[in-house]
């Protein structure tokens, strides 16, 4: 699997796709970031997800999880490790000390867990010590 920073100009199409076969409202490009990450394994495109950094803080945020659902769940599920080691490691590079997580997806909500992240509140999830 590689991974690389997301060119809204080439991959918003695909990732407008993959919202509308989820149901999903596709996301403005003045709502991301421009630290997006976009996992491919092949000539397939498997996964994204944008750090959004708090500015003035230690704080930073994991936003806009989406995955291509032509894809198997064990190609997901390792495509969001791959995205979250490099959240982590660019989150941690640029002084972040402390990354959370808004969702209502079990799966990741599981991932979350295993990564030490504690439960906030409602579908908040919070890990320090980057």
């Amino acid at each position: 699997m590689k991974i690389r920073l997301i060119d809204l100009k080439q991959d918003k199409e695909v990732i407008d796709m993959w919202c509308e076969q989820r149901h999903m409202r596709t996301l403005p490009n003045d709502y991301l970031s421009k630290f997006g990450f976009l996992v491919s394994k092949d000539t397939k495109n498997i996964a994204v997800c944008w750090l959004y950094p708090f500015m003035n803080t230690k704080r930073c945020m994991i936003d806009c999880m989406i995955s291509n659902p032509n894809t198997t769940k064990q190609e997901r599920s390792d495509a969001i490790d791959l995205l979250f080691m490099t959240i982590f490691l660019t989150a941690k590079d640029m002084g972040y000390e402390h990354i959370t997580c808004t969702t209502t997806n079990q799966n990741i909500i599981n991932k979350l867990l295993d990564l030490n992240f504690i439960k906030d509140d409602n579908h908040t999830y919070l890990r320090g010590e980057l």
